[in-house]
């Protein structure tokens, strides 16, 4: 068995590779990032994909990206390991292990001081494989998945983001995430070639509500199926629930509906989400998001935040179902994690 770097002409085998190996224990998700695998890693400063290789076949993969983030305060650079996956027939074998190993040092020769990852709650196998490379856990998130099903009214003052806000709108993120690890401040330049990274999306997705004459909130609406679409192979018990309640409520509102088994399903993410004086203010956009997932048809709009972070309310606001993300991580060189700041957690990540 070899490790080696991805190449261009392993697209499809990872596509493939991917089908093969479902996510999840309780909730269990087939992800399809067909036609581009690499697609999903555009965003990423600098990644690589490494595969595992036994007589021509592609049978392990993993990828590693880096990342300039902010800890404390400081600015720190970092290795994000993703999206690891081994061909059910050869596992127990240490493809996952090797693969870690490969994308450590990889990020490590690139100058990273340290690793992390996010892991769902209940993805016991990559739990305990992380933790036997050394990782720990740091933080815990909360994905809130809020289920778009009619468009909401329209307030005046939403617009689309112009060149001449781009200032503007990187001074109130800056603002907004100032008290927040993992979050890497933006300047107008890498502001924007950072949404132009972003697969499918277009400038005129992100938009501003602007109020006697001045932004105050922001916020980018990202179809994410672009990069990533997934089949639902298995519900979590509390989808299910919550599906035989809608189901039950359907027979005299209009309700949402979860995603069904072995239908192909896409989701929407907020990206950067700023406010000037209160979350309240970012409301107008969120209606905006609301029915940019509904004209999309998607099923999802997948919203991860830190649990003590003030727009939780704004994801509670519509019908949800949530699910805890474990953030784990591995020191590449001594240093002291922070653990009493709030963490952002980062769309393009999870």
């Amino acid at each position: 068995m070899e490790i080696r770097k991805a190449v261009r002409e392993d697209n499809d085998a990872l596509v493939n590779l991917l089908a093969r190996c479902p996510q999840g224990t309780n909730l269990v998700v087939r992800l399809n990032r067909s036609p581009d695998f690499f697609a999903r890693s555009q965003p990423y400063e600098k990644s690589q994909t490494f595969v595992a290789e036994e007589d021509g076949k592609i049978i392990g993969s993993g990828e590693c990206a880096l990342k300039n983030v902010r800890l404390g305060g400081e600015r720190k650079r970092a290795g994000y390991l993703y999206s690891f996956a081994t061909d059910a027939e050869y596992r127990g074998r240490g493809i996952a292990r090797r693969l870690e190993e490969a994308c450590s040092e990889y990020v490590r020769s690139e100058g990273a001081q340290f690793c992390y990852c996010w892991i769902l709650e209940d993805n016991v196998p990559s739990l305990k494989a992380f933790g036997k490379q050394g990782y720990e856990e740091e933080a815990l998130l909360k994905a809130y998945a809020i289920l778009p099903f009619k468009k909401k009214p329209v307030f005046d003052g939403v617009r689309a983001l112009k060149e001449q806000d781009k200032e503007e709108v990187t001074d109130l993120l800056n603002e907004t995430y100032r008290d927040y690890d993992y979050y890497n401040p933006y300047t107008p330049t890498t502001f924007q070639a950072f949404l132009e990274s972003l697969p499918g999306f277009s400038l005129d997705d992100f938009v501003v509500y602007e109020k006697s004459g001045r932004i105050v909130s922001c916020l980018g609406c990202w179809d994410y199926s672009r990069a990533i679409q997934g089949t639902i192979i298995k519900l979590s018990t509390q989808l299910r629930l919550v599906s035989m309640v809608f189901r039950f409520l359907r027979f005299f509102k209009a309700m949402p509906r979860v995603p069904e088994l072995g239908k192909d399903w896409a989701y929407c993410v907020p990206e950067l989400p700023g406010y000037r004086h209160s979350p309240d203010d970012l409301i107008p956009l969120w209606n905006w998001f609301n029915n940019f997932a509904v004209e999309r048809k998607s099923n999802v709009i997948l919203f991860p935040l830190d649990p003590k972070s003030n727009l939780v309310k704004l994801a509670k606001q519509d019908m949800h179902v949530s699910v805890g993300i474990h953030q784990l991580v591995k020191p590449l060189e001594d240093f002291t994690f922070s653990s009493s700041r709030l963490i952002y957690g980062d769309p393009i990540d999870i």
